[in-house]
């Protein structure tokens, strides 16, 4: 007769970070509690505890990803908080650590190949909240500087541009990450980019 595996932490928790990672790996349709149950070394009938289907599990999965950026964002928010030109300063920088500190939930954000489905099942969208922390705290920049309010999209655009792709570097590892890869952000936002 076979033994279940008894599961030691939370298995709640290591389901979720075991779905990102295969759900970084295969398409929606690849993607089930069966596998998510061999990845964490439990029975079959383990992962029905705490999820009902794999829907459910992929609506766990989408709001864990989507809250932590949104934290780590909320961070740069908190610290500057009637600084402008430093808050937008450190939220890039916070953008680019969490990105390289957490590279599956990047993949799953930006690269995810099942990303047309999960948007299906979570109709919401959560994943959009933390831009919204990013593009509000660019419009208050932007008025501070009494930029041209016309090129306010492309402004913001711009600096996201500069964000994101510096983190794709990091987490591609199309470049090494060097200790002071922040710093390099701060300089690239102080001197490079900052409509000044």
């Amino acid at each position: 007769m076979h033994k279940e595996h008894y599961h030691h932490g939370d298995l709640k928790k290591e389901m979720i970070q075991s779905g990102i990672q295969l759900l970084n790996e295969v398409d929606y349709d690849a993607f089930s509690l069966r596998k998510i149950a061999a990845m964490c070394g439990v029975s079959h009938s383990a992962p029905y505890k705490h999820f009902k289907s794999k829907n459910e599990l992929i609506e766990a999965i989408v709001q864990e990803v989507s809250d932590s950026f949104k934290a780590a964002l909320e961070e740069a928010v908190q610290l500057y908080p009637d600084d402008v030109e430093n808050q937008i300063i450190e939220l890039g920088k916070c953008y680019v650590r969490f990105m390289v500190e957490n590279p599956d939930y990047m993949r799953f954000i930006f690269i995810n190949p099942s990303q047309k489905h999960i948007n299906m099942i979570h109709e919401s969208d959560c994943c959009t909240d933390p831009y919204q922390i990013f593009k509000k705290s660019a419009v208050r920049y932007l008025e501070w500087l009494k930029a041209n309010p016309q090129d306010q999209a492309v402004d913001i655009l711009t600096m996201w541009s500069l964000v994101h792709g510096y983190s794709m570097l990091l987490v591609n590892d199309n470049i090494d990450v060097p200790d002071n890869y922040l710093e390099v952000m701060d300089k690239m936002l102080r001197e490079k980019l900052l409509f000044k």
